[in-house]
């Protein structure tokens, strides 16, 4: 997909760190995922994650009660249900901070109205693609770990 903010000289940068920063989003999802094994439930298999709790990142243990019923299964009952959706959220964080650039580059009348609009577009479709992923690696990962 070709970029229009990339294209934006006062946007460029805006471009490249809203990218970096959704990419690594989705890459430390992906890497807690990798440290998830199939076989036997281990609660410290959730020791290195960690969520964004009202500005704090606090071990998911902390968050609520984690348990192992059976050999094969990790229950974690948060007492807060809206950390669930932590990571969205940090995306649409991220899709936020972008949108304020590309307005603040607007009003200081670096870009104009259309590519105001145009690259605000470009955002969503970017934090769509990168939500998409988050979606699919959450899949497979779901597929492997009830694959006995």
């Amino acid at each position: 997909m070709a970029s229009a903010m990339a294209n934006m000289d006062a946007l460029k940068g805006t471009h490249r760190e809203l990218k970096a920063k959704m990419e690594k989003s989705v890459e430390d999802f992906r890497a807690h995922l990798l440290s998830t094994r199939t076989g036997r439930a281990n609660v410290h298999m959730l020791d290195q994650i960690r969520v964004d709790y009202y500005g704090t990142d606090t071990p998911v243990a902390q968050m609520g009660q984690v348990s192992t019923p059976e050999p094969t299964l990790i229950l974690v009952q948060p007492y807060d249900v809206s950390m669930v959706s932590a990571i969205e959220k940090a995306i649409r964080n991220i899709r936020r901070d972008g949108n304020d650039q590309i307005k603040k580059a607007a009003k200081d009348k670096l870009i104009s109205a259309d590519d105001e609009k145009r690259a605000n577009e470009e955002v969503q479709q970017l934090t769509d693609a990168e939500i998409k992923r988050v979606e699919e690696l959450f899949r497979a990962k779901e597929k492997e770990v009830m694959t006995i």
